[in-house]
C-alpha cells in the first residue's frame, strides 16, 4: 500500500499507449500477461509497485537525448540483478515513460559505463560486433522485464519477525440466503512479551479483508486494541484469541488475515482462497464443526452461537487432561405427522497419527495399552427443523495424536444423513 500511494503521487498514466510513442519499435520485450492489466500506472509505475524502489538508478542530461532513466535492483536471494531502460518517445506525453530493450545513445552508454561490461562494449566495438552484442543487450533485458512482471520484492520499512499466528474457519446458516462466516484467531502472549522489551502496554493491530476472485473487496475490518504486558513471564500456552465475523453470499474468497504487535517488530498472516458453503437447500445439512475449550452461557457477543459463548481453540490442540467441547447445527429436519423431529448423532474421533513410541505401539498389537477411537451415538427428539448441539467429550481413555473428529447426523423421518469432519490434536 506504501508503494501504491507512491506509484500514484509520481507514476499514474491513464492516457493512451500506442506504437506510436513506444521505444520498442520493433516489440522486442515479449511482456508476460500481467503488463496488459496495466491501466493506471506508466511501466515506472509497475516496475515500483512490483520491487519498490530502485537500489541504484542513472539518468542522463544531454541536448541531444531522449527524456531517459535507468533503473538497477541488485541480486537479492534467488532474484538475479535486474535493469530496466525507460525513455520518452518524442511524440509522446512528458509523463509517458515506457520500457524500452536497449539504449543506443551514446551519451546515456557512457553515464552507465560503471553498471557492467555490455555498456563499454556497445561503446567500442567494431560495426561488425554491434548485432551480436545488441542481442546480448536485449536478451538481458528481456529476463529483466519477464522476472518483473511475473514476481515482485518485498522491502520493509522497518526489521519484521514473524509473530505465530493460527487461525480456524467456520461456516454456518445465516440470513436472507447469507452464509454466517468466522474466522477464529490467537496469538502467543509470550512472545509478544519478549519483544515488547520494557513497555508496560502495546496496540495490537488486527484486521482481515475478503476479495471475490475478480479481486474486489467484498467485507473487510480492521481492529486496534491496548495489550496490557504482563511483568512476569507468561507461559507460553497462553493464548490471545479474537475474532472476525461476517455475512456473505456463497462464493469463493481471497481471504487476508493480519496480526501486528505495533513496536515490536512483530507481524503474522495468512493468505488464502475460501469457498463459502451454501446453506440455503432444503436437503439435510450442517453447518461447520468448532472445537471449543469450554461453551457456557452467553457474555461476550463477538463469540456467541445461539445464546450460547462458544470458546473457540483455533489450534484445535487440546489437553487429554480436561475434555473438550464441540458446537454443531442442524438444518432442515423433517418433521412427522404429529409436527416432532427425531434424529441420531453419533460423534466419532479416529487417530490418523499416534504420538506412542515404537515400543509403546508394539504392546498395543497384544491389545496393551489405550484405544485409538471413540464413538458415541446418542437420540434427540424435537419442535424445530434446526437443532444446535454441543458436547464435552472426555478423551482420556484414547492415545495421545493426531484426530479426525467426525460428527453424522441421521434424520430418522426422512433417512437423509449428513456428516462434517475437523482435524485436532490430543497432547
Amino acid at each position: 500500500m506504501r508503494r501504491y500511494a507512491i506509484a500514484i503521487r509520481d507514476y499514474e498514466f491513464l492516457a493512451a499507449r500506442t506504437q506510436a510513442n513506444n521505444p520498442d519499435k520493433l516489440q522486442r520485450l515479449k511482456f508476460p500477461a500481467p503488463y496488459q492489466l496495466n491501466k493506471e500506472f506508466n511501466d515506472k509505475g509497475f516496475i515500483f509497485l512490483r520491487y519498490g524502489e530502485p537500489d541504484d538508478r542513472v539518468t542522463t542530461i544531454a541536448e541531444s537525448s531522449l527524456p531517459n532513466e535507468s533503473w538497477r535492483y541488485f541480486q537479492q536471494g534467488e532474484i538475479p540483478e535486474l535493469t530496466f531502460h525507460f525513455l520518452v518517445a518524442r511524440v509522446a506525453l512528458a509523463d509517458n515513460w515506457r520500457l524500452t530493450p536497449m539504449l543506443e545513445d551514446n551519451a546515456m552508454l557512457r553515464d552507465r559505463l560503471s553498471w557492467g561490461t555490455d555498456y563499454y562494449r556497445m561503446l567500442t566495438a567494431p560495426q561488425v560486433e554491434q548485432l551480436s552484442i545488441e542481442e546480448e543487450f536485449i536478451n538481458e533485458s528481456k529476463v529483466s522485464v519477464t522476472e518483473a512482471f511475473t514476481h515482485d520484492r518485498h522491502t520493509w520499512q522497518e526489521k519484521l519477525k514473524p509473530l505465530r499466528l493460527e487461525y480456524t474457519i467456520a461456516t454456518f446458516r445465516g440470513e436472507n440466503a447469507q452464509t454466517e462466516m468466522d474466522i477464529y484467531y490467537n496469538i502467543p502472549l509470550a512472545q509478544i512479551q519478549k519483544y515488547a522489551g520494557k513497555k508496560e502496554q502495546i496496540v495490537l493491530d488486527q484486521g482481515v479483508i475478503l476479495h471475490n476472485m475478480k479481486w474486489e473487496t467484498i467485507k473487510q475490518d480492521r481492529c486496534y486494541s491496548d495489550l496490557a504486558i504482563p511483568e512476569k513471564p507468561v507461559d507460553r500456552r497462553i493464548m490471545i484469541i479474537n475474532s472476525f465475523r461476517f455475512a456473505v453470499k456463497p462464493d469463493s474468497f481471497h481471504v487476508a488475515l493480519h496480526a501486528k504487535a505495533q513496536e515490536t517488530g512483530l507481524l503474522g498472516g495468512f493468505k488464502f482462497v475460501y469457498d463459502v458453503p451454501d446453506y440455503s437447500g432444503n436437503t439435510l445439512q450442517l453447518s461447520d464443526i468448532e472445537l471449543a475449550y469450554a461453551i457456557r452461557p452467553a457474555k461476550d457477543p463477538k463469540f456467541t452461537h445461539d445464546k450460547l459463548d462458544i470458546l473457540v481453540n483455533p489450534s484445535a490442540r487440546f489437553s487429554q487432561l480436561k475434555p473438550f467441547h464441540t458446537y454443531i447445527e442442524v438444518y432442515n429436519l423433517k418433521k412427522d405427522n404429529e409436527g416432532k423431529t427425531r434424529y441420531e448423532i453419533t460423534h466419532k474421533l479416529k487417530l490418523t497419527k499416534s504420538n506412542k513410541s515404537a515400543f509403546a505401539k508394539f504392546f498395543s498389537l497384544f491389545g496393551v495399552g489405550k484405544k485409538s477411537s471413540i464413538s458415541l451415538t446418542n437420540m434427540r427428539e424435537g419442535n424445530n427443523e434446526e437443532a444446535i448441539e454441543y458436547i464435552a467429550l472426555d478423551t482420556r481413555s484414547i492415545d495421545a495424536g493426531q484426530y479426525i473428529l467426525t460428527i453424522k447426523i441421521r434424520d430418522l423421518n426422512s433417512s437423509q444423513t449428513a456428516a462434517k469432519e475437523k482435524s485436532l490434536l490430543l497432547y
